[in-house]
């Protein structure tokens, strides 16, 4: 069973995007779990959802997505499946715009998928909670610390880059950003 599962805060472009998305992928038999962050932080949504999918025995992966993401990949699931059997040990697949299936450092948060061990063994790093692609970054290279792969494989997938208009200019969130970052930076030197 593969489960799905999208931290959100904006209602409008989750219906939009990553729900529409994962109805057309997702198995009859797939677990779809959805953390509004109105006041939970990603750390907690992200922790939460992937201590759920760890508890079941018949955990194939939990797909996380990014809100505002779109999947395009009518084989997503066979494919997924394919990638996970056919790298020993792996731990982490994320989404690249194109190229074969290759063993990377870190990949982006639009998309990942995690591997049975890594709902068991990974969790995201509260310091790290200000920013998606840092948090992302480190159950990579917490991954890889453990000599289990992560690869990069080409997904039928997008994000919709300004869903309802224009980023405004957030400076609270972007300090976030720039302070996760940071940890990251002297998490892994």
């Amino acid at each position: 069973m593969i489960a799905f599962g999208c931290a959100t805060t904006d209602e409008r472009s989750f219906r939009a995007n990553a729900a529409t998305a994962i109805g057309a992928v997702a198995e009859r038999d797939s677990l779809l779990m959805r953390r509004h962050r109105t006041t939970s932080s990603l750390d907690g949504a992200y922790n939460e959802m992937i201590a759920t999918a760890a508890e079941r025995d018949d955990l194939e992966g939990l797909v996380l997505v990014h809100q505002d993401l779109g999947i395009e990949d009518g084989q997503f699931l066979a494919r997924l499946r394919a990638l996970l059997a056919a790298v020993p040990n792996v731990a982490i697949v994320g989404a690249t715009r194109a190229g074969s299936p290759r063993e990377v450092e870190a990949v982006g948060g639009d998309l990942i998928a995690l591997s049975p061990w890594a709902c068991s063994e990974l969790r995201v790093d509260p310091k790290l909670s200000g920013s998606l692609d840092a948090s992302v970054a480190d159950l990579c290279l917490t991954a890889r610390a453990a000599d289990r792969p992560v690869l990069a494989a080409a997904f039928r997938a997008f994000r919709d880059p300004t869903p309802g208009g224009p980023i405004p200019s957030n400076p609270p969130r972007r300090r976030r950003r720039v302070a996760a970052r940071a940890s990251l930076l002297r998490k892994w030197e």
